[in-house]
């Protein structure tokens, strides 16, 4: 995801997770609040509520384990 402002700021953002759920899922979550002024672009692996839907997690077995990595490139 590349997020570019007219003023010439870019910010790229990319991930790899060493497991993906089934679809749907959400690689990204994007959100913000005009009135307190922000935008929040957060790498993410699942659903939203995904705990009570039961769908889109990341099941792990016992002892199991979980890469995830996160790259934020900031450039003027």
């Amino acid at each position: 995801m590349e997020l570019r402002d007219p003023a010439g700021l870019t910010i790229r953002m990319s991930h790899r997770a060493s497991e993906v759920p089934n679809a749907p899922v959400i690689l990204f979550n994007l959100w913000g609040d005009a009135a307190g002024g922000f935008f929040s672009p957060e790498p993410w692996v699942g659903l939203q509520n995904s705990l009570v839907m039961q769908e889109g997690l990341v099941r792990l077995p016992p002892g199991g384990g979980f890469d995830w990595t996160i790259r934020i490139e900031i450039r003027r």
